[in-house]
């Protein structure tokens, strides 16, 4: 329980883990309950457990993980407020972790009613929002408040710009292996969801800057792993919440404040600024894996400039 909640970036040491007490053994139980149910991918329990944790600590009694007082009325009010934090999809899957445990709770008698059944959905309409963006100045601020005199920093340093410039998710971040990285042709072989592989060019930037962190930064270990905690052991990240957690902490040292903190924050950054240096919709679309061409229509709303052009005169003029 504590590699995985060290590894999630939940817990920020083996320390707090200790003294966790009964929540971190609710949540270990939580773990094997959803790990049993079919279907479920090791990187989607690994999030829940995440999720998991979060609302023990903040809603529930720490000493006995006691969570009776909760109300259907708490629950609604809760989601809603999650809702108005996040952007659409991490507040569905924050929504499906929370009808998860609170379904269990009630098996563990921490709760005497299943509350999972008041848990709000979060609508997400296809292409009914504008993608949030940083502009080019404040993701390069991303990358000058890493410490280059640090082993996290340089750490840090490499995966931010691998998601910055190849628009990698944090899950293929976490998951990429020395192997995937071929230094005499230059390509980067990426593995995404379902399983499917692709290959990206690898910027000259961009590799020195891995190669910075392989030499000087990475500890010496036996995972095949790129990026490892710097903490031992050293290991691979469990999965995403480590990688979106290291994208947090660099907005927090830089004073951004985004309107929307999502996990594809950078994807949509990038997007966005090759899109407006003139990049075809099909060429960022093959870049970050996108299947299917819907996936990448929503940029087409970024590029105000384009779009000016396509507008009519409105009838009647304007008054």
């Amino acid at each position: 329980m504590l590699d995985l909640l060290s590894d999630t970036g939940v817990l920020a040491s083996a320390t707090a883990v200790a003294e966790a007490g009964a929540q971190a053994e609710m949540v270990q139980a939580f773990r094997r309950h959803r790990i049993q149910e079919p279907g479920l991918a090791l990187t989607t329990v690994a999030t829940d457990v995440a999720v998991a944790w979060r609302f023990l600590t903040a809603h529930c009694g720490p000493a006995d993980a006691d969570c009776s007082a909760l109300q259907a009325h708490d629950v609604i009010a809760l989601m809603r407020a999650q809702a108005r934090q996040l952007a659409p999809k991490p507040a569905q899957l924050a929504g499906t972790a929370w009808r998860g445990l609170l379904g269990f709770l009630p098996q563990r008698g921490r709760l005497a009613d299943d509350l999972a059944r008041v848990v709000p959905t979060v609508a997400d309409w296809r292409c009914s929002g504008v993608p949030k963006y940083l502009p080019v100045e404040q993701v390069e601020a991303l990358w000058a408040s890493c410490d280059q005199r640090t082993a996290v920093g340089l750490r840090d340093d490499a995966v931010l710009l691998l998601r910055a410039r190849l628009g990698l998710c944090a899950g293929e971040v976490a998951h990429l292996c020395l192997e995937d990285i071929d230094w005499s042709e230059g390509p980067l072989r990426v593995r995404g969801k379902g399983g499917r592989w692709r290959r990206l060019p690898l910027p000259v930037a961009v590799g020195e800057v891995v190669a910075r962190y392989l030499r000087a930064g990475r500890p010496p270990c036996a995972t095949r792993r790129v990026f490892v905690r710097v903490r031992a052991p050293h290991t691979g990240f469990a999965g995403s919440v480590a990688i979106d957690g290291i994208g947090s902490r660099a907005l927090a040292r830089a004073g951004l404040q985004p309107p929307m903190r999502g996990a594809h924050l950078l994807r949509h950054s990038l997007a966005t600024a090759m899109l407006r240096q003139g990049a075809w919709l099909a060429e960022i679309g093959q870049l970050l894996g996108h299947q299917l061409s819907q996936a990448t229509e929503l940029y087409a709303k970024v590029d105000a400039l384009s779009l000016t052009k396509l507008a009519q005169p409105w009838p009647g003029g304007t008054s």
